[in-house]
């Protein structure tokens, strides 16, 4: 059976119910980064005791954290306590998968393409272990900016860039090491561009969901790689879904619903009717098309995933959490669970050839 993972907000679960999303077997997972703070940060939001933790003590159902970094600003490291993460894993066991870690591959090459961009422009030679030194004062300080994803500032000024290709393979296999490590082994990876099953199953990935979506080619080739990955070291695998597209007029849209409420990503608090406006990428009209979804998720399905998620679930699915009405996308998201219902079983996916 496909396990859905809802994203989980206070405000707007009760709406999985009230319009037939939730479903006995499904998951939740909550969103999380550094910058997050009370009462929404994790070591909050999911103390023993919190409506969270309450509700997952009484559905014993698949949780995660979405997410440990990546996709984000990586500023700051967030003190994960580390109690209460052990406390997850007592209460679910195996139906607790841990944190996220998102693109953290292309994530470290575009980290080093920005600082290498960063060294050029104030004249400054990365390669010179006094200069790297000097900058990354100034970085750490804050009177250099930079984005970075894969490691905080004070983390990247004791190391160095990759040196060439195996460099980079050697560096970024560090960096998902490190991470489990930290993390106790819970941790599993949401590859995009760049796709590391081996690397990340030899850390002890106990789950493999590749993000899939309107910016991502190959998707096909992603899922088969997936899939025969995680059934060679007996791992359950998904896909987990990103909404966005890249339009001419406002750049990078969602298909956002909210009329009144708080996003599950907590970037803009809406009261109806107060004058704000959404940022231009933020439209019930905008994002991918339904039917790209529609596609990708049944492709999926068909090809024999346990687990969906999406990187967007509550603003794109409610309008508001008074009526719980469903948006297009979260009336597309609903025919699909039925469509899951009603066909349970997709036989046993395979493809005729295999690259070795």
């Amino acid at each position: 059976m496909l396990t859905f993972i809802h994203t989980y907000t206070e405000d707007s679960f009760p709406g999985l119910a009230a319009r037939g999303l939730w479903r006995d077997g499904d998951g939740l997972k909550l969103m999380h980064k550094p910058g997050f703070v009370p009462p929404h940060d994790f070591n909050t939001a999911a103390a023993p005791g919190s409506e969270l933790e309450c509700l997952l003590r009484s559905l014993r159902c698949p949780f995660y954290i979405d997410r440990l970094q990546g996709g984000l600003g990586y500023d700051r490291r967030y003190p994960y306590d580390r109690k209460i993460v052990e406390h997850y894993r007592s209460l679910l066991g195996e139906s607790f998968f841990g944190f996220q870690i998102h693109e953290w591959a292309s994530n470290f090459r575009s980290d080093q393409q920005r600082i290498t961009e960063l060294f050029r422009k104030l004249g400054e030679d990365a390669n010179d272990p006094a200069a790297w030194a000097r900058t990354w004062r100034r970085i750490v300080s804050g009177e250099e900016l930079l984005f970075l994803e894969a490691y905080a500032p004070e983390e990247w000024r004791e190391r160095r860039l990759s040196d060439g290709l195996a460099g980079f393979l050697r560096d970024a296999g560090a960096l998902y090491r490190l991470r489990a490590d930290e993390t106790g082994g819970l941790m599993f990876p949401a590859d995009s561009y760049f796709m590391a099953p081996r690397t990340e199953l030899a850390a002890g990935a106990r789950v493999l969901l590749p993000e899939a979506g309107w910016q991502i080619p190959n998707l096909r080739v992603q899922i088969a790689l997936t899939r025969g990955m995680a059934g060679a070291a007996g791992v359950p695998w998904g896909i987990y879904y990103e909404c966005w597209q890249n339009t001419r007029d406002a750049g990078f849209t969602i298909p956002f619903s909210l009329t009144e409420g708080q996003d599950e990503w907590l970037e803009d608090l809406l009261h109806k009717g107060n004058g704000s406006s959404l940022p231009p990428g933020r439209r019930e009209r905008g994002g991918s098309s339904l039917s790209l979804m529609e596609r990708a998720w049944r492709l999926a399905y068909f090809s024999g995933v346990r687990y969906l998620a999406e990187e967007y679930g509550v603003c794109n699915t409610f309008r508001d959490f008074r009526t719980f009405e469903l948006s297009p996308y979260g009336e597309a998201k609903r025919a699909f669970l039925r469509f899951t219902e009603e066909f349970p079983d997709v036989g046993t996916p395979y493809v005729p050839a295999a690259a070795v």
